[in-house]
């Protein structure tokens, strides 16, 4: 996200934030509430009726056991409750009030003891990553011990989906659920106005500067092709691109689209980012990685450590991807992206700071990928495209800044 429109989103937040001071104490004290009473002493002396949700005792649930407070009683500290009750490893089933068990353990009574200890190795952060529970329950026992260390956004979902409308990008291969929530949490603790914000001022700012992932099946239909799903994208770094070779016909006369010309000939690719924000992201993101990938294979591994994703950082810029030669020499990339195949008209927006910096740069490439949104996308990439200008590519002014002088 670009500083300006955070700054923005933090501005509109701020009367919230400060307004709800008295809340977030509260919610602290819960906390506090928690850690005092489930101690590692006492969960090293918990039986099983002591660990357990779901047992009824005269006509209500026990409300003291420590599953029931990590769920319930300390509900307004972060939900978990999207996923089924098994992920507690053992419980009681409410209706017979039989212990019930994850199937790999054999009994209640392995399974409560292999349980006990990982939560213990847990609180002492042993090893977190090989701890054998499930990934909601483990980030919340985490963030009620570590509030400073661990942030309280426990559905995978919603952790992926803050990190694509921040548009903070990762490049570990696989990464977990908790890969993900540190790279979340150092995205806060890197800006100068949230690094000083607790964890209940940065999960209420996500939520209601950026809200919530929309559910599929309560979209509705008109509203599907406007709404960008992350699962529509593949992992880019899964995907195999493939570079592309076109030819620009300096001899053809200027081309002007004409009506219902449509996927056979002219692609929109503005039409498509306004809909799908996103596809400029997947393209930049596919030829960040080809490039890397590109300088690695080559054995240019000091190259491809410092190959950048100019677009995140400076939008001043005027390209998207800093790359390298072979030879060590800079290469500055444009990248315009496209779902369609290749066409015979390709058709896009610069900025004017853009075109300027093509024509300045020595080493400026132009990248169309195209089926930007498939696992096999094409590239065609152009050294110096604006010399064919007026030869085959040609400029059309669309917008006029307007200077009015007045007494």
């Amino acid at each position: 996200m670009e500083l300006e429109n955070l700054r923005l989103k933090q501005a509109h937040f701020e009367h919230m934030r400060q307004d709800r001071q008295n809340h977030y104490k509260n919610l602290e004290k819960l906390r506090q509430q928690f850690i005092k009473k489930f101690t590692i002493p006492v969960i090293k002396d918990m039986d099983k009726d002591g660990y357990v949700q779901g047992k009824i005792i005269n006509g209500k649930p026990d409300e003291n056991t420590f599953c029931y407070w990590v769920e319930w009683k300390t509900e307004d500290l972060g939900r978990i409750r999207g996923a089924r009750v098994d992920k507690f490893g053992l419980y009681v089933d409410k209706k017979s009030q039989q212990y019930k068990f994850i199937k790999r353990f054999g009994n209640e009574n392995k399974a409560f003891d292999f349980l006990k200890g990982e939560i213990i190795k847990l609180i002492t952060l042993e090893e977190i990553k090989k701890i054998d529970l499930s990934p909601m329950f483990k980030g919340k026992i985490l963030f009620l011990y570590y509030p400073n260390k661990f942030v309280n956004i426990f559905a995978e979902n919603h952790v992926d989906y803050f990190l694509k409308k921040l548009e903070i990008y990762h490049e570990s291969k696989n990464p977990d659920l908790i890969d993900k929530r540190e790279i979340l949490l150092r995205w806060k603790n890197e800006d100068s106005v949230m690094k000083k914000w607790n964890m209940f001022e940065f999960s209420d700012f996500l939520y209601n500067e950026l809200g919530r992932p929309p559910k599929k099946g309560q979209t509705p239909d008109e509203l599907k092709d406007y709404i960008d799903f992350e699962e529509e994208y593949p992992n880019p770094e899964k995907v195999k691109p493939e570079f592309i070779t076109l030819e620009i016909n300096t001899e053809r006369i200027r081309p002007s689209p004409k009506k219902g010309q449509g996927k056979s000939g002219m692609v929109d690719f503005e039409k498509e980012n306004k809909r799908h924000k996103r596809l400029g992201e997947q393209g930049e993101l596919v030829v960040f990685r080809i490039e890397k990938e590109f300088l690695t294979k080559n054995k240019r591994t000091d190259l491809a450590k410092r190959v950048k994703l100019i677009s995140k950082e400076d939008v001043s810029a005027g390209y998207d991807v800093l790359s390298y030669e072979l030879d060590g020499n800079k290469k500055s990339i444009e990248v315009k992206s496209t779902s369609m195949s290749p066409s015979s008209i390709a058709n896009f927006l610069i900025t004017i700071n853009e075109y300027e910096k093509a024509k300045e740069i020595k080493n400026y490439y132009l990248y169309i990928v195209y089926n930007a949104k498939s696992e096999n996308p094409k590239i065609w990439k152009i050294k110096n495209p604006f010399k064919y200008e007026g030869k085959g590519l040609y400029l059309t002014p669309i917008h006029f800044r307007v200077m009015v002088n007045t007494k």
